[in-house]
């Protein structure tokens, strides 16, 4: 309530107390709190606090979006192939591309059209004005070796949303992000 009626230093200071427990459910606290100091431009806190959330594409889209915005392209490149492995339709909304509507229910709920329409009503402004971002994100998404992985593998990562991925399935998603990049920026 508080997010909403635009108290926000009250519901960051509540949302550090919700996620300073050991209830599990109530560390996307930290996420909540990362979107606060997204939107107030504290982008190195916004991605400490990313950081520390669970892994659903809410996240980490958002978390790339900051590494971009700082001027880390390597970080945002893993980030977003990662958020693609998550939930492709949520880039697809976020560059304006219809996206097939069927929903795969083995994937779950966070990998569904309905999902990505949830993210851009929550994160919309986060986004907005953000154009070179999303040219560098459309150019991830669509480099062929991406795309290519993303076909051939039901996901890049199988990570849990309280452990994050293994360092193998990291290794693997940094060295297609580098590759990513020499081919995008040259």
């Amino acid at each position: 309530c508080l997010y909403r009626m635009g108290h926000l230093d009250e519901a960051v200071a509540m949302f550090d107390t919700l996620a300073g427990t050991c209830v599990p459910e109530y560390q996307g606290c930290h996420y909540l709190a990362g979107e606060i100091c997204h939107v107030r431009g504290e982008l190195d806190e916004a991605v400490s606090r990313y950081q520390r959330s669970p892994s659903e594409p809410s996240v980490l889209y958002n978390l790339a979006l900051a590494h971009f915005q700082l001027h880390q392209l390597n970080d945002a490149a893993v980030t977003f192939i990662r958020a693609f492995s998550f939930n492709q339709h949520i880039c697809e909304e976020l560059l304006g591309r219809p996206t097939p509507r069927e929903f795969d229910p083995m994937q779950g709920y966070l990998a569904s059209p309905s999902y990505a329409e949830e993210f851009l009503d929550a994160c919309g402004a986060i986004w907005r004005g953000q154009q070179d971002a999303l040219a560098f994100m459309a150019r991830c998404y669509e480099d062929p070796l991406v795309q290519r992985q993303l076909h051939d593998s039901f996901g890049l990562l199988h990570d849990s949303p309280w452990s994050g991925p293994t360092t193998e399935e990291l290794q693997r998603v940094q060295g297609l992000a580098q590759r990513v990049l020499e081919r995008i920026m040259y």
